[in-house]
């Protein structure tokens, strides 16, 4: 049981003998119902006593059903209704459009990489800009510009790896 300390705090507890420190001389204590980081700590008792409040709520024991739970097991058959299979060729037409996603990522990020040497040295030769880059870096400086990139190769390596993933699950997919 707490034992109630001076301040009349309940919720600490000291221990006995063997929680003394030889070297400081002083008690041990250790705080209950809550963490360092100023989180709680729930007990068993605590969820027992909120069980009839989640039933007033009409919520009950079970897990819901998520969203996930009815989400086909393959995401090449995302598409596909479920119960229905991909045939063959429609697995082959998604790898090809996947790889074709997958080589033109690859190239937009070579020149976006091959951009950055030229905004960092000014002696360098400018990289020929598209007429998208040219309206979105209208009135940037060289700082913005290289932020400007950087995120976007952030971006198009993220999108790179998700391809290559989508690519792996497509061709695992069982034919």
């Amino acid at each position: 049981m707490p034992e109630e300390s001076a301040e009349g705090n309940t919720d600490e507890i000291s221990f006995g003998s063997e929680g003394v420190d030889e070297e400081a001389g002083s008690r041990v204590t250790a705080s209950l119902g809550s963490l360092p980081g100023g989180g709680h700590v729930f007990t068993n008792k605590d969820l027992q006593r909120y069980r009839p409040m989640v039933s007033a709520f009409g919520l009950d024991d079970e897990r819901p059903a998520s969203a996930d739970d009815n989400a086909p097991a393959n995401p090449a058959d995302a598409n596909k209704p479920a119960g229905e299979k991909l045939s063959p060729e429609d697995i082959q037409a998604q790898i090809d459009s996947t790889q074709a996603e997958i080589a033109k990522a690859e190239e937009d990020l070579k020149y976006l990489k091959s951009r950055k040497p030229s905004i960092h040295n000014p002696l360098l030769p400018r990289v020929p800009l598209t007429e998208d880059d040219t309206a979105k870096e209208n009135g940037m400086d060289n700082v913005e510009r290289l932020e400007h990139i950087a995120g976007r190769i952030a971006e198009t390596e993220m999108r790179l790896n998700e391809l290559r993933q989508k690519l792996d699950t497509l061709s695992k997919t069982p034919q």
